[in-house]
């Protein structure tokens, strides 16, 4: 999820982000204590921000650090982004827009702050976007542009007509939008408004107070603030925060990694001279969603055969069924996600699919025939183990031995059975779990039995080497006893 700030400069955006970042910050391990506003970011901890009439923020700034947040039960990084305030008088019309659009391109929560009232120029910013909207809804009428977007009004000042807060806000916004009345150029305006966003909100923020607007402390202290303005941002950053939806492209969500790649997509496409065409953006935008789709029906694929993949060894007649399987799962995940430029992008995009499975398999096969190479040590193990056994339980019995011909006895059928039910897994695939806990055992006994059989073996043939003399004796004192 990406809340992103965008509006005219000095307009205190950095100033609001700081309370995100508060807030944010000290309910990272659980809830968030009641009196988080007051620690609020001092000096270089938080965004850069003071007061004054030069810009302070310029292009776009994102937080360094996510946030974990859980959003409809599921862990959801929360980013924040900051951006540079329109209208400055060091920036041209085209580096204006350009800057607004990434950030509510980028943006999963749109929060437009405006000063005392929002004008018409503010709904004229987003122009670009209607156009934006107008084109996807053309391509898919289930679709809007963009996802949430919170019109801040802050200093309001018409309490009699529209009260402080959400509910104010989300009426002054719903009168703002009615076409009624409107002429047909502003009413198209609205109605494309309306259409390329989700969700759209207000919010009535009443003025920080005197003493702080007129500080000559270039950081004033956040001690100076109204406490009716206090308690009202309380409620704002709360609600955005556990409203701000996860970043989507045409009903996808999008991974930290795939928001990367949109970001790169959408640079470039602004990237040029003046504004892109908006069929430009569009196929910016439609080659990411399809790029989105086809990770994540990669990574289906890649979930469904991790089991064997990271297991030991299967016959090739199971990994191929069960890799036809997830092939199938794959595809249908890709074929029936929404796209953006389906038409245009669709077929290419699942043909990489397909070629990428391809891939995939392949290294997995591989993986499979070296995994059961290397099982081929456990069953040598066993087989060498029932054979010395076997050779060691002769010699000890001709030396009279026999309680230890017992135990070799037992060890030996005890190795031999083992080693009849590890093949029988390796041939047929079956019971794997089984075969893996035995090549488990054997490395870890291995160490053992080479440190305890070898020195003996050594010991018991340099006996058996000088040991007719002793085995003469033996002869001897039987016949004497006879």
């Amino acid at each position: 999820a990406v809340l992103c700030v965008a509006g005219i400069f000095r307009s205190g955006k950095s100033f609001l982000l700081n309370f995100f970042l508060s807030y944010l910050s000290q309910g990272e391990n659980g809830a968030v204590p009641d009196d988080w506003i007051k620690q609020f970011p001092e000096g270089d901890t938080g965004f850069v921000w003071r007061s004054g009439h030069n810009r302070i923020t310029t292009g776009i700034a994102v937080w360094s650090k996510p946030f974990i947040r859980n959003i409809n039960g599921e862990k959801t990084a929360v980013l924040l982004m900051d951006t540079q305030g329109t209208f400055d008088n060091q920036s041209t019309m085209t580096e204006n827009i350009r800057v607004f659009s990434l950030g509510a391109l980028l943006g999963s929560l749109l929060i437009n702050n405006v000063s005392q009232q929002i004008s018409e120029d503010k709904l004229q910013q987003l122009e670009l976007f209607v156009k934006f909207g107008q084109l996807i809804r053309e391509r898919d009428q289930s679709l809007s542009a963009l996802q949430a977007t919170c019109f801040l009004v802050r200093d309001w000042q018409n309490t009699d007509s529209y009260e402080f807060g959400l509910a104010g806000g989300d009426q002054y916004i719903k009168s703002l939008l009615a076409q009624q009345g409107k002429s047909d150029e502003l009413a198209t305006l609205r109605a494309s408004i309306t259409r390329s966003f989700d969700r759209i909100n207000g919010y009535l923020m009443p003025s920080p107070g005197d003493d702080f607007k007129e500080s000559r402390d270039p950081n004033p202290n956040t001690k100076l603030l109204r406490e009716k303005f206090v308690d009202s941002m309380k409620k704002f950053v709360t609600w955005a925060v556990n409203n701000v939806p996860v970043k989507q492209i045409a009903s996808t969500p999008m991974t930290a990694t795939q928001l990367c790649f949109f970001t790169v997509q959408c640079v470039e496409a602004f990237n040029q001279e003046g504004l892109p065409q908006v069929e430009g953006l569009f196929q910016s935008v439609a080659r990411m969603n399809c790029l989105t789709v086809k990770l994540a029906a990669l990574q289906h694929y890649l979930d469904a055969m991790k089991p064997l993949a990271s297991g030991g060894y299967v016959t090739p007649q199971k990994l191929t069924e069960a890799h036809q399987t997830a092939v199938a799962a794959a595809s249908a995940h890709f074929s029936t996600t929404k796209k953006l430029g389906a038409t245009e992008y669709g077929e290419a995009f699942q043909t990489e699919l397909t070629t990428e499975i391809t891939e995939r398999f392949k290294e997995i096969q591989d993986s499979n025939a070296a995994k059961r190479t290397a099982n081929r040590t456990t069953g040598l193990l066993l087989l060498g183990v029932t054979l010395a056994c076997n050779i060691v339980g002769y010699l000890l019995s001709f030396l009279g031995l026999s309680p230890l011909v017992g135990l070799l006895s037992t060890i030996m059928w005890v190795t031999s059975i083992a080693l009849l039910v590890w093949t029988y897994c390796l041939v047929t695939g079956e019971f794997s779990e089984i075969r893996d806990h035995m090549d488990d055992m054997t490395a870890a006994v291995m160490p053992s039995i080479l440190g305890a059989v070898g020195p003996n073996v050594v010991s018991l043939a340099a006996t058996l080497g000088s040991g007719k003399l002793g085995s003469g004796k033996v002869a001897a004192d039987a016949k004497k006893k006879q």
